[in-house]
């Protein structure tokens, strides 16, 4: 259980690679799913790939285990290939979440067409900015106690946090069904 044993630099090309194939995702990407798909049922997908991309961690931290543990027997040809895999199971996880991120711009659609007149709009983004600052501000704290219990407690291997953030994904892809 643990890191991805990435270096710092390693992390940010990664992060800078994703950051580069979002810009054009932005700004053509979702214009586009949005007239194919439609608000709510694009903003349902995009909701759902939240779910696999927390699942996929567990995944990610398991084959950084295994491609550490298999290097000094497999030899250097296999140990690239390994190194490889990781890489494009990293940047594949990276993209995923960066194109759920997209959901924000449904959310904004949608917020703003559930607003039953022009003078409360900016009541109802004021809402869901507050309750979207106050997600983004307990979040963090909650993931980091539930990951140490996790681990410390060693519940589903440590792998309960993973479980329980994918859970709380799926519930807000089942609110929407009530839109």
């Amino acid at each position: 259980l643990g890191g991805l044993s990435r270096t710092p630099s390693e992390i940010g090309i990664a992060l800078a690679v994703i950051g580069v194939f979002g810009i054009p995702l932005s700004l053509f990407g979702f214009h586009l799913m949005h007239k194919i798909f439609g608000t709510l049922p694009l903003y349902r997908v995009l909701l759902f790939l939240y779910v696999i991309a927390i699942l996929s961690m567990p995944l990610l931290s398991m084959l950084a285990w295994f491609s550490a543990s298999q290097t000094p027997r497999v030899g250097p040809s296999a140990s690239v290939l390994l190194k490889g895999l990781m890489w494009l199971a990293i940047l594949l996880t990276l993209w995923i979440a960066r194109v759920a991120t997209t959901g924000f711009a449904a959310n904004m659609i949608l917020t703003k067409s559930c607003s039953p007149n022009a003078k409360s709009l900016g009541s109802m983004f004021a809402l869901g900015q507050t309750v979207s600052g106050l997600a983004r501000a307990i979040s963090p704290a909650l993931a980091s106690s539930l990951y140490a219990i996790s681990v410390q407690k060693h519940i589903l291997g440590g792998h309960f946090v993973w479980i329980a953030m994918a859970l709380i994904a799926y519930s807000s892809v089942r609110v929407t069904k009530k839109l």
